[in-house]
């Protein structure tokens, strides 16, 4: 387990798409990151608000991710946006935790690592 696959847990499965005219073939636009939150663990597409995201999972504070077959394990750990109730990250001080930036409320899908 790596931060990249780690992050996808977060944002979702980062893909790159185009804008296509039907018409003609043609891109109406250049391609850009899109992301599916289908797979993300604490974020969703809104239910009632279009082309909006809210939080999931709220019961869930964090995330452990460990690789066992490795001597020593690696672990890193993800943090719910806004749980319910705050991990105690410094609890487990020593494991690197990611969490999404502000702004993925407007799409913007970024996670920093603390």
């Amino acid at each position: 387990m790596d931060k990249h696959a780690a992050e996808d847990i977060l944002t979702g499965t980062s893909f790159t798409t185009a804008s296509i005219d039907t018409r003609t073939g043609r891109m109406v636009r250049e391609p850009y990151e899109a992301t599916d939150l289908r797979d993300s663990s604490f974020v969703r597409s809104s239910k009632t608000v279009p082309e909006s995201v809210e939080e999931a999972r709220k019961t869930i504070s964090g995330i452990l991710l460990c690789s066992l077959w490795f001597n020593p394990c690696r672990i890193i750990g993800l943090l719910h946006p806004k749980p319910n109730n705050e991990f105690r990250r410094e609890l487990l001080s020593e494991i690197k935790f990611g969490k999404l930036k502000d702004g993925y409320g407007e799409g913007l899908f970024e996670v920093e690592w603390i």
